[in-house]
């Protein structure tokens, strides 16, 4: 019990059990998605480290499972996988050495 008259307990927004291979940063750009054969598709990336991203886009369910993420113009995009999908949100995962 602390001078107050209470306590706090609980994580206070710190993830100790996190294991990524990688920290993530925040992020807020757009990017675009392209698959195979199709035209691109506008997402924003919510956060970002060099081995995945989290991404904000309608209709998750059409996204297929791998694509290429582009960061910028001019880039061919990072070959990327999708790890799980969550109502607006995905989170993939680089294709590293592909």
């Amino acid at each position: 019990m602390s001078r107050l008259g209470f306590s706090i307990r609980g994580c206070l927004g710190i993830d100790h059990n996190n294991s990524r291979a990688a920290a993530r940063r925040e992020h807020s750009d757009d990017a675009w998605i392209r698959a195979e054969g199709s035209l691109l598709r506008r997402c924003q990336v919510l956060d970002l480290s060099r081995t995945g991203a989290r991404l904000a886009i309608t209709n998750t369910d059409r996204i297929p499972e791998t694509f290429a993420l582009i960061l910028s113009k001019g880039s061919a995009g990072r070959p990327t996988r999708v790890k799980w999908r969550r109502h607006t949100q995905i989170g993939v995962e680089f294709q590293l050495g592909r």
